[in-house]
């Protein structure tokens, strides 16, 4: 089942897609340690404070577990989860200090403006026509020293050591990966619609905010989290560690065999046959769960604050010394980059390799 009120998100909204969505939550916390990043510094923008209503937005919130768990850790705080489609959610299950909506995030947040202490943006990218337009739109939303948290897939595969890139297979070279040809072409066939800015979100997150006018740059942060396609990596000395990357590897496999599936939809509007998807998924599985091709899938994300007014500070946050809570997740593929000029070297590791020639897309039938 497919959501009728939007043209360009490209994925399901049915029950299997909720429970593929549930699982990559539980991945996400795990492997950030929290429901968000630096919690030292989100818990003191969100603390109680007299005489003034604390407020979470959740951008396309989806089965709405994100923004239920945040109004259950943060009781004082009002938590309004937006979407294209309605949540999958028993309302007895829904906190008293939370509510959803009905809304369409591509036609503006200007109803939303200065009103909320910390935005959440989660995998919302491919259904953006102006990923910028977006971006500035959610900062807009904040009060000044509010957080934005930006995360979202990267759609290139990486092999063992994190910073090569995992080619694509085809038929005439079927030693690159199969899961990375049709993740590859779920993304051209979004981006050819002329209806998803894939790239542009690629490009703004990895360059991070530290630019952008209303953010304080002092705040702005860019960050990677590695997940294994499998539960495949050894050689962990801490027991604890390897047991949480292989529960996460785990997890993230089935989420990705399901994700897999759930693309042919698009993939098919480029003209590939039933037939065609069906074998691709085939190979795809079967490297999945061989593990003949270790794989890393990675989330990249942006964050930081608004400043008091455009080219000023945020406003300090209170100190967290006393908060008892680790501030650091103990998952071992969690990388911060503190500048502008880090976040994008590691984006050009990244990239190298990449300019590899498009496979041509099948002759259309007449």
């Amino acid at each position: 089942a497919y959501n009728a009120m939007s043209d360009v998100y490209f994925l399901p909204t049915d029950d299997d897609e909720w429970t593929r969505l549930n699982k990559q939550h539980i991945a996400i916390f795990v492997g950030l340690g929290a429901l968000y990043p630096v919690p030292d510094v989100v818990r003191s923008i969100l603390a109680p404070k007299e005489g003034e209503v604390k407020r979470i937005l959740d951008l396309g919130c989806g089965t709405g577990l994100w923004a239920t768990e945040m109004a259950k850790e943060f009781p004082h705080c009002e938590v309004l989860g937006v979407d294209l489609a309605p949540v999958p959610i028993d309302k007895m299950d829904v906190p008293a200090n939370c509510r959803f909506e009905l809304d369409d995030i591509t036609k503006g947040l200007g109803h939303f403006k200065g009103q909320y202490d910390f935005v959440n943006a989660r995998l919302i990218g491919a259904g953006l026509k102006n990923f910028r337009q977006t971006l500035r739109d959610a900062a807009e939303c904040l009060k000044p020293g509010g957080m934005v948290f930006w995360l979202d897939g990267d759609y290139d595969m990486y092999a063992e050591d994190q910073h090569v890139y995992m080619p694509f297979a085809t038929d005439e070279d079927a030693s690159g990966s199969w899961f990375q040809r049709i993740v590859y072409e779920m993304r051209r066939g979004a981006v050819n619609s002329g209806k998803s800015d894939i790239p542009g979100m690629s490009e703004a997150l990895d360059a991070g905010l530290w630019k952008e006018p209303l953010m304080d740059p002092v705040t702005c942060r860019t960050g990677s989290l590695y997940f294994p396609i499998g539960p495949w990596p050894t050689g962990i000395k801490n027991i604890t560690q390897a047991q949480v990357v292989r529960y996460v590897g785990s997890l993230m496999r089935q989420d990705l065999m399901s994700v897999q599936k759930a693309g042919h939809a698009v993939v098919k509007r480029s003209g590939y046959s039933e037939e065609t998807l069906a074998e691709w998924s085939k190979k795809s599985d079967e490297e999945m769960m061989d593990g003949n091709k270790r794989m890393w899938f990675r989330m990249r994300m942006a964050w930081g604050q608004r400043c008091s007014e455009e080219g000023a500070s945020a406003p300090p946050v209170p100190s967290t010394t006393d908060d008892p809570s680790p501030t650091e997740s103990i998952y071992p593929y969690y990388y911060i980059y503190t500048t502008q000029e880090e976040s994008l070297r590691e984006a050009a590791l990244r990239n190298r390799n990449k300019d590899l020639p498009e496979p041509p897309l099948p002759i259309a039938k007449t």
